[in-house]
């Protein structure tokens, strides 16, 4: 929620057949917010129909968390990598980028930063580690502040805004 408004992830409902068990099947789903004193509602965004758009399994699902500046950043695996998107009613814009998977995303107190684990980092076996993400969603900035050799995972920025914890 954020001040008046509140948003969620809403889906299409099923037909009530029974799909099979081997195969996979597109899950697709859509960001909506709704103005709490009028009840109106808009779609912000929408995945496509493909598997690629289907609604996030990672830790967290779609990782829906309202900015300080009232945008919203979510979750998607439209690029086929599960990445960070920052969201206004008419823009969209990727925050994350390459082969990497984002999960255990936390937002900061202050709705200014975002932190995340991600298997990225400069030696060939950070692809099956986990290192933290932190972005400044004011100017984009995407920094690692660690550069631990282990596995990094749920971080949580302490109450100075300037350490973290996982």
């Amino acid at each position: 929620m954020q001040g008046d408004k509140v948003a969620f992830v809403r889906g299409p409902g099923g037909s009530g057949e029974t799909k099979p068990l081997l195969g996979q099947h597109p899950s697709p789903w859509e960001i909506w917010v709704a103005d709490i004193d009028t009840g109106a509602a808009s779609v912000w965004w929408q995945s496509s129909t493909t598997l690629r758009g289907s609604y996030p399994s990672t830790n967290g699902g779609a990782n829906l968390n309202w900015t300080a500046n009232g945008e919203l950043v979510f979750l998607s695996y439209e690029d086929g990598w599960p990445h960070l998107y920052q969201l206004t009613e008419s823009q969209k814009t990727q925050l994350t980028k390459g082969k990497l998977m984002v999960e255990y995303v936390r937002m900061d107190i202050t709705g200014s930063q975002i932190l995340f684990s991600a298997n990225q980092g400069d030696e060939p076996k950070d692809i099956d580690r986990k290192h933290l993400g932190k972005i400044d969603l004011e100017n984009g900035e995407l920094t690692w502040p660690t550069s631990v050799q282990g596995i990094e995972t749920f971080p949580v920025m302490l109450s100075d805004g300037l350490r973290v914890a996982w």
